[in-house]
């Protein structure tokens, strides 16, 4: 029978020092991989955010001129409407939430009538028209939301607004 050199292996000194230097490199990488996760998270809900406030921009750009969502009351410069994300409805809902809920999102749809003179000087409706102005001076229809998240949720009450213009 051979004798086998005393070098020709690990001891356990080796492995467990090993052991404890792969510990550590995997504990400390191991917070990244948390926080990549959370920001994951907040990505996908800013992007939802930014998706839902396009969509509701859309919907009142390809509704009628003439249409009951873009009207504004008689004696007032703007009709608004605040609406809430309701999970069971997964969409927005116009009532008010239940009691000790907090919805993931709110929403507030604001028209505003203009006319073309109002826009001359900065690009902005700085006056609105009354609802009930001669529909022939009514040119364009201010379209402004406004999306906000959830105070206590992932993305910490962030605001987004969009505003765009429906011409006649």
């Amino acid at each position: 029978m051979r004798d086998r050199p005393r070098d020709a292996g690990f001891s356990i000194l080796e492995v467990l020092i090993a052991a404890a230097l792969f510990l550590f490199i995997t504990l400390s990488i191991s917070g990244l991989y948390a926080r990549s996760a959370v920001n994951n998270f907040k990505g996908a809900d800013s992007t939802r955010l930014a998706n839902l406030g396009k969509t509701a921009v859309e919907e009142l750009l390809y509704a009628p001129f003439d249409s009951t969502s873009l009207t504004v009351p008689a004696g007032a410069t703007e009709a608004s409407v605040t609406q809430y994300w309701s999970e069971s409805a997964n969409g927005f809902v116009s009532t008010v939430p239940p009691a000790g809920t907090h919805p993931k999102f709110r929403r507030v749809l604001t028209v505003r009538y203009c006319g073309i003179g109002d826009l001359d000087d900065n690009g902005r409706c700085d006056t609105p028209l009354q609802g009930d102005s001669d529909p022939g001076l009514v040119h364009l229809k201010e379209i402004r939301v406004e999306l906000r998240s959830s105070p206590g949720g992932m993305l910490g009450g962030q605001r987004m607004q969009l505003v765009t213009f429906k011409p006649f």
